[in-house]
């Protein structure tokens, strides 16, 4: 669908009047115009708006900020007592070291196509946790060089993938949005819960950047006093 950029100087009337969508009968179409319009004004070259692109969350913003986190559980990992690199779930998963490199994985994944790219792999066959800092490193380069009006095109885009055994042909919003994000987030989580039911000292403020707890906070009592002494951080308890 075709939407007009939105003025700046609009005031007033309906969002039908200014989208031509009319969410009441089109919500879904009119998130994605939400997400992609007004923060990122994608399809719209005019002069008053050519600074809006500084503030578009595009792919790249998203995935800079949590392989950010992803880098500090990680250090986590390798100052805590034990090796928990193998550590698994459960045994058809995978353990925390191949997790964190599917996670880097996914934001290229992602972001190649979504801007009109091949997808490239930083990955070696040194399958140790030094290659995956190195890998992290290229990865953050890499996206940080990728122009934000490089995903202008996402509502055009049609995207060929596999997930496991199934063949994908997804839109480019259905690609970002349904498919490559929550495989991202799904990975990156694995390697939070790996290493904290190893009793890694983290919490969610490591996760995500944003919590904030007081030391020794739990959000239960059954916790174990001297287990919660041993491994109460001020990231708090999630």
């Amino acid at each position: 669908m075709e939407v007009p950029c939105m003025p700046h100087e609009t005031k007033g009337g309906s969002p039908a009047a200014w989208t031509g969508i009319d969410p009441r009968v089109h919500r879904y179409e009119f998130r994605i115009w939400l997400f992609g319009k007004m923060s990122g004004c994608y399809d719209c070259n005019c002069s008053k708006h050519a600074n809006i692109g500084k503030n578009m969350l595009t792919p790249t913003k998203i995935f800079l900020h949590y392989l950010g986190k992803l880098h500090t559980l990680l250090k986590q990992v390798e100052q805590f007592e034990g090796d928990i690199l193998q550590n698994r779930l459960h045994p058809e998963m995978f353990p925390l070291l191949q997790q964190a490199k599917t996670a880097i994985g996914f934001t290229l994944r992602t972001t190649c196509p979504l801007a009109g790219r091949e997808i490239v792999s930083f990955s070696d066959d040194d399958y140790t946790l030094e290659s995956v800092f190195a890998e992290l490193a290229s990865t953050i380069d890499y996206l940080s060089a990728i122009p934000d009006g490089d995903f202008r095109h996402i509502d055009e885009l049609k995207i060929q993938t596999a997930a496991g055994f199934a063949d994908l042909n997804l839109s480019g919003w259905d690609y970002y949005l349904m498919y490559s994000m929550p495989n991202f987030f799904f990975h990156y989580c694995m390697v939070y819960a790996i290493a904290r039911q190893a009793g890694v000292p983290i919490g969610k403020a490591d996760f995500d950047g944003f919590h904030k707890y007081p030391l020794g906070f739990f959000f239960t009592d059954e916790c174990d006093p001297v287990d919660a002494e041993n491994n109460a951080v001020a990231a708090g308890p999630a």
